[in-house]
């Protein structure tokens, strides 16, 4: 009997080994964990994000993994961004002191004052109102220290890495 049960114990732990690798290996190949980089770290409220590769589909609100198509004032061409699509190809955006209006409803309070004076950029020249290009998205945070699409523009929507999900 001894045998028997060891045997069984042994088999059972091999089969869970086996699942768990299957598990963690398809977890590899369609998830990422998100972490934004010390550069944009103050953008988001949220610290760490669960990114599918495999969910290109985007929406409002939703938040973003992508890929930085240029270099900008405190990132190069390259970088990996998590931030929040706020408008999509054909939205107006308004982009005020204390926020970002799409299509003169949806208010995301995000104000300009806190990093733009850090980054001592005029805010005259960054309040504005854009139509959103074909196939671009407008990227905000969620902080008063969100370097985004206010000061960089769209982005396009093939360097989407996938949607990201915060879990903490």
């Amino acid at each position: 009997m001894g045998r028997t049960a060891s045997f069984y114990h042994t088999r059972d732990l091999a089969v869970l080994l086996a699942l768990g690798s299957a598990m963690v290996f398809a977890f590899k190949a369609n998830f990422i964990i998100g972490m934004p980089t010390s550069q944009f770290s103050g953008c988001l409220s949220q610290k760490i994000f669960l990114v599918s590769k495999n969910e290109y589909e985007v929406v409002h609100g939703g938040f973003y993994a992508v890929t930085l198509d240029r270099d900008v004032l405190i990132a190069k061409k390259g970088a990996k961004l998590l931030k929040i699509v706020a408008a999509r190809g054909g939205d107006t955006v308004r982009v005020e002191d204390d926020g970002v209006w799409v299509n003169d409803k949806t208010f995301l309070a995000v104000p300009l004052q806190g990093i733009a004076g850090r980054l001592k950029v005029d805010l005259g020249a960054l309040k504005k109102t854009i139509t959103v290009p074909p196939h671009q998205l407008y990227l905000v945070g969620n902080t008063d220290r969100s370097y985004d699409s206010r000061f960089w523009g769209t982005i396009d929507e093939k360097n989407v890495v996938g949607r990201a999900v915060a879990i903490w």
